[in-house]
């Protein structure tokens, strides 16, 4: 927008303004749209009609609190929705606190006219959940929806009146919840019968104080698995000073995701304790379940954990707290063999509570972890020298770990003096490099007398690929020089293992 009269021009109103250098003007800034359209490019409002809206992403939000915005504003943008033909990939709201017939319309013409709707710290009321019970009952209406109210209650209606949509919905693909309820009990009810009627939804994500009572949060688990269209399903259920903190059977969890049909592939509980063990269940597995995040406070010994994921055929990736007084040899089961299918592993324990010559025993068994891909560990554990250097020794004959949580240990405030920073400096470019010389593709040349080797021809394949990729942030050769010629340095050391091996 060149000047305000361009608004005028264009027949809109004044206190509508686009550009962040009108933002001078502070007592007509009330709502701010912005518009990006698919390649990217920032399209200013008065061109929005003359312009294809197909996979843009709208962002309307109200500037200035405790004022209410101009209904004619939502008129306006309604009419410009309505008659573009194109359909927006996302439009996000935020901050708009009001239930004018106007607005209303707005929001219905929104969920028809884009795939992705994002609403955030607006107006929860019950002509606002009907809006979005009806955009999801019509086939063509929104994919994903997200509503965030942190500060606000729904009501049992409410509740009902969105998951009545869900479960009417055949358009519904993603739903992801950031809020509590007044009465969870019966609006878990209401959610339960949702995934028992939808055949569309794919992700369901809950972030909720409500979950005050462990039979809830287990009803609510045990109806969301049961769903046979859901792919992932995330669940955060923080404590509260009433409520204290929420706990979760392991046998309860693994009979629902291991009895009966259940196509979960992405499993994410966090804040919530497991605690039990699996028992006489044990002999049930699961064949869907790729990745699995269970996060909160370690109550698991590591044996009870292993027991839990080898009931899961297909785990791929594992994010798991435990105890950290448990035995880290019970990982072995998981790690090394000829059925380890685990290719990203995330431990977090307490690092004080495992001494250094376990840890250094847990490392000599790296070069067997055959199909481990990623590997995070707590940032401490690498606090001495014996650990480092027993973790570098494994690395040199470990071609398959690719990725680790260098930024968190490159970072770690561990450190006491500058002697200290330059032996952790040493040991960080060490771990970059081995890592690096894995994603070059150190495996493809190396070979066991009983392998065929790699062709000859394909050389120059793997050594283009190892200088075209990209091994580390700018951050990082910043932070460590000698990182600048990683990519050099990975083709020289590949072709040194592979020439005086």
């Amino acid at each position: 927008i060149s000047s305000p009269q361009s608004f005028q021009t264009a027949n809109l109103p004044t206190k509508l303004l686009v550009p962040a250098k009108w933002s001078t003007v502070r007592r007509e800034v009330m709502l701010q749209i912005r518009f990006r359209d698919s390649n990217g490019r920032q399209v200013g409002y008065d061109e929005l009609q003359h312009v294809d809206l197909s996979g843009g992403v709208l962002d309307v939000r109200k500037l200035t609190k405790n004022t209410q915005v101009n209904s004619t504003d939502f008129l306006n943008l309604s009419t410009l929705l309505s008659q573009n033909a194109g359909k927006l990939q996302t439009v996000k709201i935020e901050g708009v606190i009001q239930s004018s017939p106007e607005y209303l319309a707005f929001l219905i013409a929104t969920c028809n006219k884009a795939h992705e709707v994002q609403i955030k710290s607006c107006t929860l009321s019950d002509t606002v959940c009907t809006c979005f019970m009806s955009s999801m009952m019509n086939p063509d209406g929104i994919k994903e929806l997200t509503i965030s109210f942190q500060s606000r209650r729904a009501s049992t209606r409410q509740a009902r009146l969105l998951f009545q949509g869900v479960a009417l919905s055949s358009s519904i693909q993603k739903l992801d919840l950031y809020f509590d309820f007044e009465d969870m009990e019966d609006s878990g009810i209401a959610l339960g019968q949702a995934f028992q009627k939808n055949r569309s939804l794919k992700s369901f994500s809950l972030y909720s104080r409500s979950l005050h009572s462990d039979s809830i949060l287990e009803s609510v688990v045990r109806a969301a698995v049961k769903s046979v269209t859901l792919e992932a399903l995330t669940i955060n259920a923080p404590h509260s000073i009433r409520h204290g903190v929420r706990r979760l059977s392991l046998s309860a969890l693994h009979e629902s995701l291991c009895r009966g049909e259940c196509s979960v592939q992405k499993l994410t509980l966090e804040s919530i304790v497991l605690d039990g063990d699996v028992g006489d269940n044990s002999i049930l597995q699961n064949s869907s379940l790729t990745t699995m995040k269970l996060r909160g406070r370690a109550n698991l010994t590591c044996a009870q954990v292993v027991k839990f994921a080898k009931s899961f055929l297909c785990l791929q990736n594992l994010d798991i707290d435990f105890n950290p007084y448990s035995e880290l040899t019970s990982l072995d089961e998981l790690l090394i063999g000829e059925g380890s299918a685990l290719q990203s592993l995330k431990l977090f324990v307490e690092p004080k509570t495992v001494m250094d010559e376990k840890w250094k025993e847990f490392f000599q068994k790296l070069p067997r972890m055959k199909s481990l891909r990623n590997f995070d560990l707590p940032r401490e554990v690498v606090q001495s020298e014996a650990c480092r250097s027993a973790f570098v020794d494994a690395m040199w004959l470990n071609s398959s770990i690719e990725h680790m949580n260098l930024l968190n240990l490159g970072h770690a405030n561990v450190l006491s003096n500058d002697s200290e920073d330059d032996r952790f400096a040493e040991f960080y470019c060490k771990i970059s490099l081995l890592l690096s010389l894995n994603r070059g593709g150190r495996r493809y040349l190396q070979n066991k007398p009983s392998e065929q080797p790699l062709p000859r021809n394909l050389w120059p394949l793997v050594l283009e690929r190892a200088m075209r990729l990209d091994y580390v942030s700018d951050y990082d050769k910043s932070k460590y020089p000698k990182l600048e010629s990683l990519e050099s340095d990975v083709v020289y050391w590949v072709l040194r293992e592979k020439l005086f091996t």
